[in-house]
């Protein structure tokens, strides 16, 4: 049995802002494209199904292809790097970074395991699936694109917005609403301005906490009224590490203050020794 090639996201983390123009609807909040939307339900749909049995299911074509979706949707939120990213996190109920940068690694180990019929290595990643609640974000999911229900409305947030018109600029800083409402008023109080869109965002414990220390260590590159000029990598590492150390973030509506399940070591029956991530 090989695990060798088993691989998270394909590509690095955002950390340069998007080149296109984002006009009417900002980055990472532009609607799911048509196309993708139902292929995409039907991939949740038949992921979920597989991850609930509980048993090993047997490795098909149409199986390892959903999986290879579900996945792509958690990359896409780990990495922010597309216009649909926090479209996408919103129908999964808003998982962190993190913890879609951990989902999607055990989407690939739980896809590989079935493409070899492991039956450890299958419910070791499908366990921390499991443990850190991706069922019910898969639940999430179609409820919103089938049943229509209602998103889950999840306030304090803090979050890095960004408008197409100037490039170099970002609105940095944290609030006790949710991230749709600071949209709305950026966009309100620059009309001139292409829609404001999401670069990042972190679901917080403490709002006011999250905004004093994030106005604190951007300090040098403020301009005024929560706008910034800095690179994004670096402004996104800054607030990742406050709210790391001030024990500030939550990684999904469903953790509470809950630790993101633990990568397990495993060895093979034929001896390869693995870091199930």
């Amino acid at each position: 049995m090989s695990f060798k090639n088993v691989r998270g996201p394909h590509n690095p983390v955002r950390t340069t802002m998007p080149l296109a123009a984002y006009r009417v609807m900002g980055f990472g909040a532009v609607p799911v494209d048509e196309r993708e939307w139902q292929p995409r339900i039907d991939a949740v749909r038949t992921v979920l199904a597989a991850l609930t049995d509980g048993d090993m299911p047997a490795a098909s074509p149409e199986l390892l292809d959903a999986f290879s979706v579900v996945k792509g949707l958690f990359s896409r939120i780990a990495l922010g790097d597309t216009g649909d990213w926090y479209s996408v996190s919103r129908l999964l109920g808003y998982p962190s970074a993190a913890l879609s940068m951990a989902a999607s690694w055990r989407m690939a180990w739980t896809r590989a395991a079935i493409r070899e019929q492991d039956g450890d290595v299958f419910r070791i990643a499908a366990s921390r699936l499991e443990d850190d609640h991706c069922l019910e974000m898969l639940g999430n999911y179609l409820e919103m694109t089938i049943e229509k229900s209602y998103p889950l409305v999840e306030h304090g947030w803090a979050y890095i917005l960004w408008s197409s018109t100037e490039r170099d600029l970002m609105h940095v800083g944290a609030a006790a609403g949710t991230v749709e409402d600071v949209l709305k008023r950026l966009d309100r109080e620059h009309p001139d301005h292409a829609a404001f869109g999401v670069l990042s965002a972190w679901l917080v414990h403490d709002p006011l906490e999250a905004y004093v220390g994030i106005h604190e260590r951007l300090s040098p590159a403020a301009l005024g009224d929560g706008f910034f000029r800095l690179d994004l990598g670096q402004a996104k590492t800054a607030v990742e590490t406050l709210l790391r150390e001030t024990e500030n973030v939550s990684h999904s509506p469903w953790h509470g203050d809950q630790k993101l399940a633990e990568p397990v070591r495993h060895t093979t029956a034929d001896g390869a020794d693995f870091l199930i991530k």
